[in-house]
């Protein structure tokens, strides 16, 4: 079973798009109380994968849906959110596109020099 990608909202699905991604990835803004949505979610998957925004906002929604994900036995992987909290400074998941681009541009240039 493909492991799903929660994201706030459209834009954050284009922008995985964009960068190529092509699994399963499920809005959380559909009209439903985060708890609903958690019980629905945990109910049809045992792992997913949560990349909310990286801004104040995004934060918390993440918290909260770890803490009802978990409640319902849902397994979280936030890997991939912390890394990029960690290390680089964007505030959404739209900026994605946009930093994939600058790392490997950056990637690039280094390795040109380095020759």
């Amino acid at each position: 079973m493909q492991v799903p990608v929660l994201v706030e909202g459209n834009h954050d699905v284009e922008a995985l798009r964009e960068i190529g991604f092509k699994g399963h990835i499920i809005k959380i803004n559909r009209g439903l109380s985060l708890d609903i949505f958690a019980e629905k979610i945990a109910r049809n998957f045992p792992d997913v994968i949560i990349l909310m925004d990286f801004d104040r906002k995004g934060k918390s929604i993440k918290e909260r849906l770890v803490i009802l994900l978990k409640s319902y036995g849902c397994n979280i992987n936030g890997d991939l959110w912390d890394f990029i909290m960690k290390n680089y400074n964007i505030k959404s998941v739209e900026d994605i596109p946009w930093l994939v681009r600058k790392v490997l541009s950056d990637s690039e240039f280094g390795i040109k020099n380095r020759f």
